[in-house]
């Protein structure tokens, strides 16, 4: 049976939330203010040196506006969690 699943790959991912970010027109400086991540990180994600976790790439993506889903699994921050949870109690309370 072959695997159909691609590994990971820091460089793409990093590539990937770096056109994103630049796309949206966001600083590194605001990134970091919208996600929690210090800059200096963030800058390491997007050149490929890092290795980030799953949560972190998810905090990321979700400081663009988007989700990320790895397999079959939906992977959310606690940030976007505990935001979607905000949203849901305030359109109930409505």
């Amino acid at each position: 049976m072959s695997e159909k699943y691609q590994k990971l790959d820091n460089k793409m991912v990093g590539q990937m939330i770096k056109a994103l970010r630049k796309t949206k027109r966001i600083s590194v400086t605001e990134f970091s203010e919208r996600t929690g991540i210090c800059r200096s990180y963030i800058t390491m994600v997007e050149q490929g040196d890092a290795n980030p976790s799953v949560d972190v790439i998810a905090t990321l993506f979700a400081g663009l506006g988007k989700e990320v889903v790895f397999g079959v699994k939906r992977f959310r921050s606690q940030t976007a969690k505990a935001a979607s949870t905000e949203s849901r109690d305030a359109a109930l309370l409505g």
